[in-house]
Parts: C-alpha cells; sequence; structure tokens
C-alpha cells in the first residue's frame, strides 16, 4: 500500500470489518456521503494524514495475501448468492431489498431497440454520432448501431430490467426509420 486514503461504500468497509467509527478509510453510504468523504480527504490535510496513517496500520496488522483473498471471497460469495435469488425471484422489488446497493444486480444485454441508457450510453462513447443524430443524419444512436456501429464493433447495451412499454414500444428500428438513415 502507498498510503493514499480511501473512499469506500459500507459494502466494501463490513467485508473488511471497518466501522465509520475507526477512521480507516471514510465510508460513503450515498452519493451525497461519498462526494463529502472525497471533499473532505482532497480538501484537509489533517484527514488526509490521519486516514493515511490509520490505513496503514490496518494494513500492518490485518492484511496478508491469504487473507485479503479469504476475505474477498467470502464476500463474492454472499453476494452473489444473494443476486442468483433475486434473478431467479418472481418478486424482485422485494428481494432487491436485500441488498445494500445494486452494483451486481444489473444485467447489461445487448439492445433490441433503442433505450434511454443505451443512447446516452453511445452518444458519449460514440461523439460523431451524436452529432450526425442532432444533424438528423440518424434517427437515434441505436439506428447508427443497427446499420454501422454493430459491425465496427460498437457496443449499445439496456438494462436487461426495462419496463415493458420500454420493450414494447422499441423492440425493433421501424422500416420507415431504417429507410430514412442514410450513410455517414
Amino acid at each position: 500500500s502507498f498510503g493514499v486514503p480511501v473512499v469506500m461504500t459500507p459494502f466494501t468497509a463490513n467485508s473488511f470489518g471497518i466501522k465509520a467509527e475507526d477512521k480507516i478509510g471514510c465510508v460513503g453510504a450515498d452519493a451525497k456521503s461519498m462526494k463529502e468523504c472525497i471533499m473532505g480527504v482532497n480538501l484537509s490535510s489533517s484527514i488526509w494524514n490521519e486516514l493515511r496513517q490509520n490505513e496503514l496500520e490496518f494494513i500492518e496488522k490485518t492484511h496478508n495475501r491469504n487473507d485479503l483473498v479469504t476475505a474477498w471471497d467470502r464476500a463474492i460469495e454472499i453476494n452473489l448468492h444473494k443476486v442468483k435469488d433475486i434473478r431467479a425471484s418472481d418478486d424482485k422489488e422485494k428481494e432487491m431489498r436485500k441488498m445494500k446497493h445494486g452494483l451486481l444486480t444489473t444485467k447489461i444485454t445487448e439492445a433490441l431497440g433503442p433505450c434511454p441508457e443505451g443512447e446516452r450510453f453511445y452518444a458519449l462513447k460514440h461523439p460523431h454520432v451524436e452529432d450526425a443524430v442532432k444533424r438528423g443524419i440518424y434517427a437515434s444512436h441505436f439506428a447508427h448501431f443497427v446499420e454501422r456501429g454493430r459491425n465496427e464493433g460498437k457496443k449499445y447495451h439496456c438494462d436487461e430490467d426495462e419496463t415493458e412499454d420500454t420493450k414494447n414500444s422499441s423492440s425493433s428500428v421501424s422500416v420507415d426509420e431504417e429507410n430514412s438513415i442514410s450513410s455517414m
């Protein structure tokens, strides 16, 4: 370890037996508290130095390679069982409450049609396509993906847990959209 203070989720802290009051890293449970951790650590040299010293002492006392691998194996195994239960359940909402986060529960699949997260991702990843969509060359980012992107090795992904309305309304690109697409 180089002694760089760690900002972590409660999941990570709990996996290593760390409590927030131990001041071994900064534990943030949500976006706001994670932001406060990051800002606090980076704006205060006294917090930075205190966390750094506590973390180095913690690592010296508690970690060797075998113990670390065992702790991560245990944490992953526990949560993989939860993820499998959620995915197999008919009542996903109820099962999701068993997880403290959604990091492992979102299944990403290649899209069958346009979706909001696919449009955002594709626009960020491929700004030239975003420009073409804005100019009306393509009806959507998904339209570009279907016509050219897939063959160019680009990715367009949607969450598996789309709403039925989104699935039903976007399961394919219409003939009119395909016919209005020009090559880029």
